[in-house]
């Protein structure tokens, strides 16, 4: 049986399970188990797993199970991604010198890719200090002092990609960014919203519970990814797609007959009227 039709039973018999007697898993023992897969699939608050090894005798290799993920689960997502998994609306941090607008003055040689948190938000963290930044739903300064140049430790959504060039959001200042050709770029998520970017056959660690045969509940999840991230690949053959298409209707259109002039008309009515020689 292929991948798809593996993943696809799976989901409907973990729906079935839910439907038939989810309400029961309160009742019903929670088996701890530890254990090392590789992903099958995911799917919002679910994912699944092939099972490779655990420490109980209930999950045996070889065997796919349905893990719910609920929002506080522990999760550490690590890899590498290519420039083209670069796009709005990520999280970056990265460490920069920046002139007075807020341009790195160098190519980055490393950025890293990451999950917001009470511990990692956005912000421009200048080194050495000198900047108050306001906590996550903290008092705000009374004062709130404006960044300057310099050395900082950036944290920001991505907010466009256009020639080469980055824009990164921050609530201080928008900062401009170009990445070297040998840049290093790091995966480091810690949320289970992260979990969207895995792809099956990536490494997967979990400890949780067992509710019964094939179906857990985690509360720790670590995925190490086998390759690196890439963004959504270019259409291909457009161009060649629309010029075929354009040929076709013109073989397809009949053409239409020319309009005759008015000396065609007097042409066509002379030879009409001409009499035939006796």
């Amino acid at each position: 049986m292929d991948t798809k039709k593996q993943m696809a039973l799976g989901w409907v018999g973990f729906w079935g399970v839910l439907a038939g007697g989810g309400l029961l898993w309160a009742a019903q023992l929670k088996v701890p188990l530890n254990v090392e897969g590789t992903i099958v699939g995911v799917k919002p608050g679910l994912v699944q797993v092939k099972i490779l090894t655990c420490d109980q005798n209930m999950a045996l290799p070889g065997q796919t199970w349905m893990f719910k993920v609920p929002p506080k689960t522990k999760v550490q997502i690590t890899g590498t991604a290519e420039k083209s998994f670069l796009q709005p609306g990520l999280l970056v941090e990265f460490k920069a010198t920046l002139d007075q607008k807020f341009h790195a003055t160098a190519k980055l040689t490393a950025l890293t890719i990451c999950s917001p948190s009470p511990q990692k938000f956005p912000g421009l963290f200048p080194e050495g200090g000198g900047l108050t930044i306001p906590e996550p739903g903290g008092t705000k300064p009374k004062k709130k002092e404006a960044p300057a140049p310099g050395n900082y430790h950036v944290v920001g959504l991505i907010r466009s990609v256009k020639g080469g060039q980055y824009s990164v959001d921050t609530p201080q200042r928008t900062v401009v960014f170009e990445l070297d050709d040998a840049a290093e770029l790091n995966v480091e998520m810690n949320s289970p919203a992260g979990l969207q970017y895995t792809r099956a056959g990536d490494q997967i660690y979990i400890k949780g519970v067992a509710f019964g045969q094939g179906i857990g509940e985690a509360s720790e999840i670590t995925v190490k990814l086998l390759t690196a991230l890439t963004g959504p690949e270019p259409p291909r053959g457009k161009k060649k797609f629309e010029k075929k298409t354009a040929e076709k209707l013109d073989e397809a259109t009949p053409e239409k007959p020319t309009k005759p002039t008015s000396g065609d008309k007097a042409s066509k009515v002379s030879k009409e009227t001409k009499p035939e020689n006796q």
